[in-house]
């Protein structure tokens, strides 16, 4: 996927009719020729900040393409861009919300991004506030794991750091 993502990063189409587009797992080879002249065409408007209207399939396309390191400057504007699309489609598009917003704190976390939550938390326009902190403390648990030594850890979990030696009686 990354290398096809690479090799579409810059294509753009200027005019295409909307076609309806469903898969579970969107990728290029899904999109038949019609599919794809929308695609690009929508994807163009997206990254130019105009969110028309388009199918889920569509949209997890693109974002797949932000997760594979693809269409960003830098890991901050791929989080942002996230933010984006979280924005403008999470209110119509419910499942799309579901999964970007954890993979949103997903990304930060394995790109070392720190996360404020109370920033995040504004940007999510049409968010629920508890799905957004459900997340957040999904991503702020996980983060912090990461972070400790594996000694506290086993400390933690009281697990012995040597196995017990057990005699026979």
């Amino acid at each position: 996927f990354s290398e096809l993502a690479r090799h579409y990063e810059n294509k753009v189409v200027e005019q295409a009719e909307q076609v309806a587009f469903f898969s579970y797992w969107p990728s290029y080879s899904a999109l038949d020729y019609g599919q794809r002249q929308w695609y690009f065409y929508w994807r163009g408007k997206v990254r130019s900040g105009e969110y028309i209207d388009t199918d889920d399939s569509y949209i997890y396309l693109h974002a797949y393409e932000l997760l594979a390191g693809v269409g960003w400057r830098d890991t901050e504007d791929g989080a942002q861009q996230i933010c984006r699309l979280l924005n403008a489609y999470g209110a119509t598009h419910p499942r799309i919300f579901q999964d970007l917003v954890i993979w949103l704190f997903d990304f930060c976390m394995l790109n070392k991004i720190p996360i404020d939550k109370e920033a995040y938390m504004d940007q999510f326009q049409y968010a629920k506030a508890e799905e957004v902190f459900s997340s957040w403390v999904s991503y702020s648990i996980a983060h912090k794991l990461r972070d400790m030594r594996a000694e506290a850890l086993f400390r933690m979990a009281e697990v012995p750091l040597q196995p017990k030696i057990v005699e026979d009686d």
